[in-house]
């Protein structure tokens, strides 16, 4: 009798995809309901999609590595605690990147606010070479910083064009 159901539940099994592969196949929307319904699985695949590329987008934001592995672990931590008033209505990846480049922004402002920070950040990117240490402006924004970067590899960008008489001067 044993034989014969086990006969039976071999002949009418389906194969069964792995969790993480069938994930993989799904859309953020979709991974982020599987996760909701209490798939923990789930929240893996939007970090292993993730992870990497906010990486990438902090860093290029605030200029330091170790610093912008710590907040793209703080943005899953709260992707994490407010996943469910996520609107699934809307994309994931705004939401999340969103939530990146609020936590980066902050960063830059808490920087430049605290000119210690700004001066371990210094210390310990040019430790080797002598060169003198320039604050900068606590009271700008970070935009105002980003504009100011800007407009100076604007300019040396168009004076590298000129012909040599007229760079020099």
């Amino acid at each position: 009798m044993a034989e014969l159901a086990r006969t039976k539940l071999t002949a009418h099994a389906t194969p069964v995809v792995p969790v993480r592969e069938h994930l993989r196949t799904l859309e953020d929307g979709d991974v982020v309901s599987a996760f909701l319904a209490g798939e923990e699985r789930a929240f893996e695949e939007l970090v292993d999609r993730y992870q990497g590329r906010l990486l990438n987008f902090v860093y290029r934001t605030i200029g330091d590595r170790d610093r912008a592995e710590d907040l793209v672990q703080e943005v899953f931590i709260r992707v994490y605690r407010h996943i469910g008033r996520f609107d699934r209505s809307k994309k994931f990846s705004t939401w999340i990147y969103t939530i990146a480049s609020n936590l980066a922004k902050n960063e830059l402002r808490n920087r430049s606010r605290n000119p210690l920070v700004l001066f371990q950040t210094i210390k310990a990117k040019f430790e080797d070479e002598e060169r003198p240490i320039e604050f900068e402006d606590p009271t700008s924004r970070p935009d105002d910083l980003f504009r100011k970067r800007h407009l100076r590899e604007m300019v040396e960008q168009s004076v590298g064009e000129l012909p040599v008489h007229h760079r020099e001067v």
